[in-house]
């Protein structure tokens, strides 16, 4: 399945999407109450009905209450997540093989403030010229992980989707020790467009990963080059907090980011910015400045 939010009119909804048409689940209630289960009002609840409440999502899709595609604007499949943790450096870099690779993962905060959805703007603050963009897959927890072994990790994952973890360059080569600074303005996570089901991707470890600005491709690889995959990740970082359900991990960037090419190119007003997971999941936003008063 590929889980959406979205609004109708001013009213915030969420389901799944098939082809062109929503089925409802928050206009689907009884389903979930005929189950005994509690009516899921938001992405985020559904996903805290665990396992049990994706059964009864896929079981409602053939005959649930349906929308229109073109009559709703998609959001970030999780508009407000209670947690986003990031990882930093962690494909394997050209011409390096993993004896180089670091022994444990480096991580950093995203905060729930900084999401976005499709279609939404790229706000490029007036503190940085230096707007970068990064290509993450994005691993959404279905159960409570604590302490989790990683023969068990992919138990514990309800699906994925595309993160864009956008970032302050300026900020971030100037003081190293700020990195959540530099990753945490207002719009520097843009998510979604949908979550594509764990049911769906047999092997998190073998999806193509790729972004465009303007139509030009920028990163192209595959989730095998990660140096901590999804069920080490998933693992190691159960042992150091809970994860509950509806928590992403945003799993690092392959090369090709503008901070890294020759010479550097960043984002600016007027640029669109394209992502892919495989064929499974695209989101696209544009770029705009911030309006300083």
């Amino acid at each position: 399945m590929r889980l959406v939010s979205f609004l109708a009119g001013n009213r915030p909804g969420f389901g799944v999407l098939d082809g062109d048409r929503i089925v409802d689940l928050g206009a689907a209630g009884d389903r979930y109450r005929e189950r005994g289960l509690a009516a899921p009002t938001s992405m985020l609840e559904l996903l805290r009905l665990g396992p049990e409440g994706l059964d009864v999502a896929t079981a409602t899709v053939a005959d649930g209450p349906v929308r229109t595609l073109g009559d709703v604007v998609l959001r970030a499949p999780i508009p407000h997540p209670d947690q986003i943790v990031a990882i930093g450096r962690n494909y394997v870099r050209p011409g390096r093989d993993r004896s180089d690779a670091p022994g444990s993962p480096r991580i950093f905060p995203k905060w729930s403030s900084t999401v976005i959805g499709p279609g939404e703007a790229i706000v490029r603050p007036a503190a940085t010229r230096k707007l970068d963009w990064e290509v993450e897959l994005a691993v959404v927890i279905g159960r409570t992980a604590r302490r989790v072994a990683r023969k068990d990790a992919l138990a514990y994952v309800a699906g994925y989707t595309i993160i864009n973890d956008v970032s302050a360059r300026d900020i971030q080569n100037q003081q190293p020790e700020q990195l959540a600074m530099a990753k945490n303005f207002r719009t520097f996570t843009p998510m979604g467009a949908a979550i594509v089901t764990a049911d769906e991707v047999p092997d998190p470890g073998a999806l193509d990963i790729r972004c465009w600005v303007n139509g030009e491709l920028m990163q192209d690889s595959n989730t095998r080059h990660l140096i901590f995959d999804v069920p080490e990740l998933v693992s190691r970082l159960s042992h150091v907090l809970d994860l509950h359900p509806g928590d992403l991990i945003s799993t690092g960037t392959p090369p090709g980011t503008g901070n890294g090419r020759t010479p550097p190119r960043y984002l600016g007003p007027g640029d669109v910015v394209r992502m892919q997971l495989g064929d499974l999941v695209e989101l696209v936003n544009p770029v705009v400045d911030e309006a300083v008063a």
